[in-house]
């Protein structure tokens, strides 16, 4: 027998209809026993007293599989026939979620209360059944155990539904109990109920009182000295989570949630949960080392109760051991991949992480055994679809783009990958960038038309629409293109400065479009002398689209410098390996920012003029698309330079523009 105390989480009172399904809306056997059955989901649930409380038990013979849908447990009470309160209790992994809605005249009333009248725990769980008791103090519902109510229960599992009564207008029909007629347990000790509805209590105290206090630095206070008061109550701890992952979330110092998950796994360390959250949060904060040696400390530590969460932490630590270029670690890690404590399910994004972390550092042969290894895992789990999409995600987003469309060509069937609208959405965008990344227009449109033949069987009509869009736009864009290959062999016939660039994944060189963009060219290059864009990072990356850099770090935006250029409208357009200036709204308002065009794309054929391109890749163009955020350009040089001095007309800025 597995005995657990679940921690109680606090969710706002919700205002949706209330819906009843059921196989069976006949009424229930006796009075205090109800059976609630469908063809794959049988239901007892007794109602009984003890002290001073209400307890509905529920033995489902259902097991808990929180992966395919929280399970829960809702109890509708009532003392008149034009008034409802529905109560509903869901465990979802090592938490709880609990709700109180109030039905007035068959309308759920405008106004959301908090409710401390119920709590639950999860008594037992076997491999095919779990109980679970929920407490009710009815002197919170306005009645206490002398009143007559009518009561109805309602059990979803596992995508299955049974309730009683089966339709919102059947409320009438509730069942009618006199409670002190209900058979009445004792126990010995405290009291079960008395102390689940005093812990829930006391987590909305805590809640109130973080939520109405500004500082966050009081709030952590707060929480703290409710942890130190009683360090073995979960629903503290359940508190003080909500609060460090909600109240604060979205501001900029992460350091207080951090504290305040590290002060509640102090006092509960079994509490997985917590630990992917605080893990999470130290990836956040972009301090990798300590979430890789957490992650080495906790992750054998950790008994294995729970799959999904144990998978996502496990996830998260292989994310902080690639972000922190702990490669070793990491294989070993890896190898374990495919065990039953460790399958595919729950790993989610964090697979596609591991594997751009490792591409982009070099790592080819480990990402692709992390492949592997994921797709056998994937197969018996019936997950293969959404690991291979994001495999090739990872793929994408490291610039392998050769590689991309080979994983597609490899793909056969509609089976699986296909079912699923977004998996399908992802898959073709995948393929379009690659083409877009590895194609100029022309031949890119008949890539388009190869991939759908290769893949004969494998795109849907929707698929293969999209395609075709791309290839249409493709197609369109030729005027233009031919314009630019003339561009070119005039290009061929000038002295054209260049700008050699350096950075952490390779070197790149630059053709300067001097004679269309001369004082654009004459600010890069003035830019480049003075020694400005060494050092600097890139700090935006759109996946088969551009990269975009030349900031200072603290400024990504632009704006700083105290002066701009004025925009040059040229004849040059946005094609694959081509660099424009960023700027703001203001067309005038570039000034050291600039973007590489990584791939063709349908909304950057439009950008001409408004975004001035003022030169293009000549070579290492694979080396620009594999850029990352935070990746740096190490050295700027530019070379080839004509027989005068570039010296850029700059406009400067007003104060109130700034």
């Amino acid at each position: 027998m597995n005995r657990f105390r679940l921690p109680l989480l606090l969710v706002c009172l919700g205002l949706l209809p209330l819906t009843i399904t059921s196989q069976d809306s006949a009424p229930p056997e006796k009075a205090g026993s109800f059976k609630l059955k469908s063809e794959a989901l049988s239901v007892d649930a007794t109602v009984f007293t003890q002290g001073d409380y209400v307890g509905v038990e529920f033995r489902v013979d259902s097991p808990l599989q929180p992966d395919a849908r929280s399970p829960e447990l809702t109890v509708y009470v009532s003392r008149d026939r034009d008034s409802l309160i529905e109560l509903t209790y869901a465990p979802t992994g090592t938490e709880w979620r609990r709700s109180a809605r109030k039905r007035v005249s068959n309308a759920w009333n405008n106004e959301s209360e908090s409710f401390e009248g119920m709590a639950g725990e999860i008594t037992e769980q076997q491999p095919d059944s779990w109980r679970a008791v929920v407490w009710i103090d009815p002197t919170a519902l306005g009645g206490s155990l002398d009143d007559t109510w009518r009561m109805g229960f309602r059990v979803d599992v596992n995508l299955e539904t049974v309730s009683w009564p089966a339709k919102p207008e059947q409320i009438t029909q509730l069942e009618t109990l006199t409670l002190k007629k209900l058979d009445a347990r004792t126990s010995d000790g405290e009291h079960p109920a008395k102390r689940a509805l005093e812990s829930e209590r006391r987590i909305l105290k805590v809640f109130h009182a973080v939520s109405e206090t500004e500082s966050r630095a009081d709030k952590c206070k707060l929480l703290e000295a409710a942890v130190k008061a009683d360090p073995t109550d979960a629903a503290l701890l359940a508190a003080l989570v909500f609060a460090a992952r909600r109240t604060w979330y979205g501001g900029e110092d992460v350091s207080e949630p951090i504290a305040a998950l590290k002060l509640a796994l102090k006092a509960c360390t079994g509490w997985f949960g917590g630990h992917a959250m605080l893990l999470e949060e130290m990836i956040d904060d972009d301090d990798f080392e300590a979430a890789a040696d957490y992650f080495l400390k906790w992750d054998k530590a950790l008994p294995v109760s729970d799959n999904a969460r144990r998978a996502r932490f496990f996830g998260l630590g292989c994310g902080a051991l690639a972000a922190a270029h702990r490669w070793e670690k990491l294989d070993e890690c890896l190898l374990r991949l495919g065990e039953d404590d460790y399958g595919p399910g729950g790993l989610g994004w964090e697979v596609q992480q591991v594997a751009e972390y490792a591409l982009g550092g070099g790592r080819d042969e480990l990402a692709t055994n992390l492949r592997d290894r994921l797709l056998k895992a994937g197969e018996e789990a019936g997950r293969t679809p959404d690991l291979r999409v994001w495999w090739l995600t990872a793929l994408e987003d490291a610039g392998r783009y050769a590689m991309v469309l080979k994983e597609a060509r490899e793909v056969k069937g509609v089976e699986g990958v296909m079912g699923d609208r977004s998996l399908r959405d992802d898959f073709t965008g995948t393929c379009v960038h690659a083409i877009g990344c590895l194609y100029d227009p022309p031949q890119a449109a008949d890539e388009c038309a190869k991939l759908i033949k290769d893949g004969d069987g494998v795109f849907t009509d929707d698929m293969i629409e999209r395609i075709d869009g791309y290839a249409k736009a493709c197609t369109e864009a030729d005027e233009d293109w031919q314009a630019e290959l003339t561009y070119r062999k005039e290009d061929a016939e000038k002295q054209n400065p260049r700008m050699r660039m350096k950075t952490d994944k390779g070197e790149f060189v630059i053709e300067l479009f001097e004679d269309d963009a001369p004082n654009t060219v004459a600010n890069f290059i003035k830019l480049a002398q003075d020694g400005f864009y060494n050092g600097r990072k890139i700090y935006r990356r759109e996946s088969g689209w551009l990269v975009q850099g030349g900031g200072r770090d603290d400024s990504p935006t632009g704006g700083d410098e105290g002066w701009t250029i004025k925009n040059e409208d040229n004849r040059r357009q946005h094609w694959r390996g081509t660099i424009a200036m960023a700027r703001r709204m203001d067309k005038d308002s570039a000034d050291t920012h600039f973007f590489i065009t990584i791939g063709n794309t349908p909304g950057a054929f439009k950008l001409a003029t408004d975004w001035v391109v003022f030169g293009r890749i000549v070579e290492g163009l694979e080396v620009a698309q594999r850029l990352q955020v935070d990746d740096k350009i190490t050295k700027a040089t530019a070379e080839n330079l004509r027989d005068h001095k570039y010296e850029p007309v700059r406009t400067p800025v007003k104060e109130e523009e700034k």
